[in-house]
């Protein structure tokens, strides 16, 4: 009896040991993408070009180019990328909602994250999120 309660035992430590182990190696790689993440986000904008371009061939969706702004105080507009139409505040794009059209830049928001772009600015990667 003492023989199966000791293997029980043994067997439930080393089922613990292992689970604690792996859960350790989990957080050590989600660790280590969040790192190469933040470190591929704070990349110089000429490399985000590159990277973006090398996204769009790989995924085939557009980059996200602000080719124009037409500012007005009553209704500014926009044209995106590809999309050759006039869009406007509160338009979606690519799964982005264009939140503000200043003068100089369009303020952008896609899965809770924002962000602004000028034109001819090279899209970042908040397009692929």
């Amino acid at each position: 009896m003492n023989v199966k309660i000791n293997r029980s035992i043994a067997f439930l430590s080393l089922l613990f040991f292992v689970t604690i182990f792996f859960t350790w190696g989990f957080e050590r790689l989600y660790e280590q993408k969040r790192y190469y993440l933040d470190k591929i986000e704070r990349l110089d904008r000429p490399y985000k070009s590159y990277l973006s371009a090398a996204v769009h061939s790989i995924t085939g969706k557009p980059a996200g180019l602000v080719k124009s702004i037409l500012y007005s105080k009553d209704l500014s507009s926009t044209i995106i990328s590809e999309n050759n139409s006039i869009l406007h505040e509160e338009n979606t794009i690519h799964g982005a909602t264009i939140v503000k059209i200043h003068k100089d830049k369009v303020e952008f928001a896609k899965n809770g994250q924002s962000w602004t772009q000028k034109v001819g600015e090279p899209p970042g990667l908040e397009w692929y999120n």
